[in-house]
């Protein structure tokens, strides 16, 4: 690739930040989003709590529940802050394909909430990931950046978002 980055998305580090190591630029106009994993897989902590309380069928009640609502809940704020920064996510979580075959699958392939965090939780896609030689990943436990960092509050602020996360979300633009 050339200074401005190949077809592929060439992202290059182009200054260092003092504060948070090298500023990265990114000439992709596509990008993969994750989108859909947690919500299908059992990623979140507190799906150890259903689990905990109701056992399978609870837990395989909530995860049904959480990927009908995805799209009022979270893609939404996903597309106004990509298409903000003129690029197109991709969801290959929420591909028709994957979502009938998380679906489907036997919850015991798809998540073990017997086994510790960042074990048991979105273990077929842990395996996979291991199955294609990726290993520092693959036991990192999810840390949810968005509601730590504040900055959904602060997303939904910025855009005129009232009602967020109940699925009377509007975007109102300034």
């Amino acid at each position: 690739g050339d200074e401005q980055g190949d077809e592929q998305g060439d992202e290059r580090a182009t200054e260092l930040s003092p504060t948070r190591g090298p500023v990265y630029t990114c000439t992709s106009r596509v990008l993969l989003v994750g989108a859909g994993a947690d919500e299908q897989m059992a990623g979140y902590s507190r799906h150890r709590g259903v689990f905990q309380r109701g056992g399978t069928a609870a837990l395989a009640a909530e995860l049904t529940m959480e990927l009908s609502r995805i799209g009022k809940r979270n893609l939404g704020r996903d597309d106004r802050c990509i298409s903000d920064h003129a690029r197109e996510a991709r969801f290959p979580y929420l591909d028709e394909g994957v979502v009938t075959f998380l679906a489907t699958a036997p919850l015991a392939l798809i998540a073990d909430l017997e086994q510790p965090p960042g074990v048991g939780d979105k273990a077929v896609l842990r395996r996979a990931a291991r199955e294609l030689g990726l290993r520092g990943c693959t036991a990192l436990v999810k840390r949810a950046i968005q509601f730590g960092s504040r900055i959904a509050k602060l997303s939904n602020e910025e855009c005129g978002v009232s009602g967020a996360g109940v699925g009377a979300a509007r975007y109102n633009r300034k």
